[in-house]
């Protein structure tokens, strides 16, 4: 889970971020924090009255319809990107640290309910993911091939949804 979310949220954030100009990208990032919060709440919900009442499988099979809408709505919706000319090579180690930062963020909360918030791996994985989104964030905002736009970091709205979204998680997969 956490692997897969690390590398699926940076393509979604990259894919909204070029939907959108760029006065509307703090209510669009916004939104998305939004959504993704509603999605964390009824994920669990839908899938366990999914599997109660039709077994294991419908959860798998309900994803089917979801992502051919989604494909179908991609394809309508979205246009292809073009770099600018002046545009500058991607930071790829900047979005290795994304990637890790992510990845150990996400398996830190999830791990919380099995370990535990004390325990070591959780702290550790939670330090280091810090660390790295830390330096992620200082070094988008000085390379000039940032795959984040660094003006994001500046906005209220946009570190709130990402501060939330890590609380409403951490609270969803706590230990009971």
């Amino acid at each position: 889970q956490a692997a897969g979310t690390a590398t699926v949220a940076p393509s979604a954030l990259a894919l909204l971020l070029s939907a959108f100009p760029i006065g509307q990208r703090s209510t669009a990032v916004g939104a998305f924090g939004a959504l993704s919060g509603i999605t964390f709440a009824l994920g669990p919900v839908v899938g366990g009255l999914l599997v109660g009442g039709f077994g294991w499988r419908a959860a798998f099979a309900a994803n089917v319809p979801v992502a051919l809408l989604t494909a179908f709505a991609a394809h309508r919706r979205l246009v292809e990107s073009r770099p600018e000319p002046d545009r500058r090579r991607p930071d790829l180690v900047g979005a290795l640290a994304l990637m890790v930062g992510l990845m150990l963020a996400v398996g830190a909360i999830v791990s919380i309910a099995e370990q535990g918030g004390t325990s070591p791996a959780v702290i550790t994985s939670a330090l280091v993911a810090t660390g790295l989104l830390t330096w992620f964030v200082l070094r988008s905002r000085q390379h000039p091939g940032a795959i984040v736009d660094p003006t994001l970091f500046a906005s209220r709205n946009f570190r709130l949804a990402n501060v939330l979204s890590i609380v409403f998680a951490a609270r969803l997969f706590r230990r009971h």
